[in-house]
């Protein structure tokens, strides 16, 4: 199995009130919209979804790491956070020439603080899995994979966070006007 684990953590100026911000990041089912290579691909229940992180890795391995997880909004404290949600059946993992997939976990907090009109918010991202190699990696050695995994992982997760905030951002101010 090649590990993958990435995390992140950043923090930005929204350029809204607490509530504001809180409210709009908040819908979970809108805002994943603006995690590059991750998308929502099903609803259980209100709150609680299964995402999905897609990608074309070194421009030919295709993963796949789908991820169950529940919005657990802390008005009181300003806080939000996304875990991993247990009890639903994880996807079996599968390996193909090229292409790997397999159930992981992602997990997200996000504090939000007065900033003078504005909210700063301290924004945590966090991604893992164990995922079956492709099989056309089959005879690289342990080690290396997991070196190569976590090279990518980590470029790829401060990619995604970086886009997140940018992206989440401009869809906020085109509301607004």
């Amino acid at each position: 199995m090649i590990e993958v684990a990435g995390a992140v953590q950043r923090s930005f100026i929204f350029p809204a009130s607490r509530p504001a911000a809180f409210a709009f990041y908040g819908d979970f089912s809108r805002i994943v919209g603006h995690l590059s290579h991750i998308s929502l691909t099903r609803t259980y229940e209100e709150g609680r979804f299964r995402v999905l992180y897609d990608s074309t890795e070194l421009g030919l391995y295709h993963i796949r790491i789908y991820c169950d997880a529940v919005v657990e909004p802390d008005q009181k404290k300003w806080v939000l956070r996304v875990k991993p949600l247990e009890g639903k059946p994880p996807i079996k993992p599968q390996a193909g020439l090229n292409s790997s997939k397999a159930q992981g976990l992602y997990s997200s907090e996000s504090v939000f603080h007065d900033e003078g009109g504005h909210t700063r918010i301290d924004y945590k991202l966090k991604l893992s899995a164990q995922l079956p190699p492709p099989l056309a990696l089959k005879l690289v050695p342990g080690k290396i994979l997991d070196e190569i995994a976590w090279n990518i992982t980590h470029w790829r997760i401060h990619q995604i966070a970086d886009s997140f905030i940018e992206s989440s951002i401009a869809a906020f101010n085109r509301r607004r006007r």
